[in-house]
């Protein structure tokens, strides 16, 4: 649902409710204005529950473009590599290649102390040695609790060993 629609309906909706109770109010039926005033909270909930159901929804299965790997938007535009990184995955750019190659080809790298510490953490975390293998921000992909990726290369001898995104 379109919050916007959500938001003209929540109008609408507390104005008719006003209104009733307001008519329920000055003729007497103060019962009636009760049960009408609770009636209409749960069913405002419930509605207000289901939006963020949908919404929730939504963001979770939230389609984008995934892109054809390109140097210049993968070095102009650290925030949408998520787009390009498949592509770059399965065409498998790096095999074989040489630490060199790999910073001509992807730029340089994210900074061991970027991202609050978290590329830190995960140079930690996933084996990964500082003066050799190398870590890329790639953005945030669409959708709820996402976290921002990374992809990771792992080298050998100065030659790509594996890589993958995390």
């Amino acid at each position: 649902m379109n919050p916007i629609l959500f938001i003209i309906f929540s109008i609408v909706y507390f104005l008719i409710i006003i209104l009733i109770t307001v008519h329920l109010w000055q003729n007497k039926f103060k019962t009636a204005f009760i049960i009408v005033s609770i009636i209409s909270s749960f069913i405002y909930i419930i509605f207000l529950y289901l939006f963020l159901l949908s919404n929730l929804f939504f963001m979770q299965t939230m389609p984008y473009n995934k892109d054809e790997f390109k140097t210049e938007t993968w070095t102009t535009d650290p925030n949408n590599r998520y787009k390009i990184v498949d592509d770059l995955i399965n065409r498998k750019l790096l095999d074989k290649k040489s630490k060199t190659e790999v910073i001509n080809l992807l730029g340089l790298p994210s900074k061991y102390d970027d991202d609050f510490g978290f590329i830190e953490h995960i140079y930690r975390t996933d084996s990964l040695k500082k003066d050799t293998d190398l870590v890329y921000t790639i953005g945030v992909r669409p959708g709820i609790y996402q976290p921002r990726g990374h992809f990771l290369i792992f080298f050998k001898n100065d030659t790509v060993m594996n890589y993958r995104e995390r």
